[in-house]
């Protein structure tokens, strides 16, 4: 766990470094997604996606995106049943 050296031991202790975006983005990943489908659910780019990942594994130290995922996973913030169906778009939505 050498990854946690350097960081507060409390539950949330990564949580609390990131954007809601970031933390939306390793929810995903952690459930098994690619870079690739998180992109097409959330409407942005893969060059986005792994942006968003390169900006949380600075933020917290740790090296590895699937890692920083994994860690943030086992202080159990989120749903472990991530919703992967596309979202509808606003522009299809008639009232």
């Amino acid at each position: 766990m050498s990854a946690l050296k350097g960081l507060p031991g409390a539950p949330g202790a990564f949580a609390d470094k990131l954007t809601a975006r970031e933390l939306e983005i390793l929810r995903l990943l952690t459930a098994g997604h690619t870079v690739k489908s998180i992109a097409v659910r959330l409407g942005r780019s893969e060059a986005s996606i792994n942006e968003r990942l390169r900006d949380a594994r600075r933020k917290t130290g740790v090296g590895s995106s699937r890692e920083l995922a994994r860690l943030i996973d086992e202080q159990k913030i989120w749903d472990k049943n991530p919703d992967l169906a596309p979202r509808p778009s606003l522009s299809l939505i008639h009232i």
